[in-house]
């Protein structure tokens, strides 16, 4: 199954699976419709073929070109139900748009909500979408092989591993430990996150256990 990471201003993309049926995780920062588009005509792949973008949340540096990259590829939008409300104000927010109505009803108004072990083989990639709140409540990452796409819950801004890899803040610090501690125990490797380079199963690892023993301190 093919990965492409895409640079999509402040925030990295991916989109995964093959010509048979794509997902894009993730949205990128705001008016960057034309850098994806670019992209695909040199990978020579279809807009078209990309049938659900998946926003691991509703930070709009995640979801800042949906409205474009909607309209370019078709493609429906998914979110989990607990960042619904947060989504929803933040494109009426970004794109002006302050009500869903027959006149008015851009096609984020409806997205797709998906809850835990969601299957994305309907949309012809071999992955699941797992719940791993703790960034936000209602984040989820793409779990696939032993690979995980996981917007804010992972971060990796530095060269080399030397930097933070718990992001810059957490609505729930000990469910973000959780659900690291779950892709780790899944047998996931390789975290790819929405900001910086993948970080590897081991170094995922050994800041678990840092954060884990200065949690029990404050104890």
């Amino acid at each position: 199954m093919e990965l492409h990471a895409i640079d999509l201003g402040k925030t990295i993309v991916y989109l995964l699976g093959d010509r048979r049926g794509r997902v894009l995780i993730d949205a990128g920062s705001g008016e960057r419709t034309a850098r994806l588009s670019n992209y695909l005509a040199r990978s020579h792949i279809e807009p078209g073929e990309i049938g659900l973008i998946v926003l691991t949340h509703s930070h709009a540096d995640h979801l800042g070109s949906l409205e474009g990259l909607l309209d370019l590829t078709g493609a429906r939008v998914a979110i989990h139900p607990l960042e619904r409300d947060r989504f929803l104000h933040e494109m009426r927010s970004m794109t002006g748009i302050a009500y869903d109505g027959p006149v008015l009803d851009p096609p984020w108004a409806h997205p797709l909500l998906v809850d835990d072990d969601f299957d994305l083989q309907r949309y012809g990639v071999k992955a699941r979408v797992w719940h791993t709140p703790g960034h936000t409540e209602g984040s989820i990452s793409v779990i696939w092989e032993d690979r995980a796409a996981v917007g804010d819950t992972v971060m990796n801004l530095y060269p080399f591993n030397l930097g933070p890899v718990y992001p810059p803040f957490a609505e729930d610090p000990r469910g973000l430990l959780r659900s690291w501690r779950r892709m780790l125990d899944a047998g996931v490797m390789l975290f790819y996150p929405g900001h910086g380079t993948p970080v590897s199963a081991e170094r995922l690892e050994v800041v678990y256990g840092d954060r884990v023993e200065a949690q029990n301190r404050s104890e």
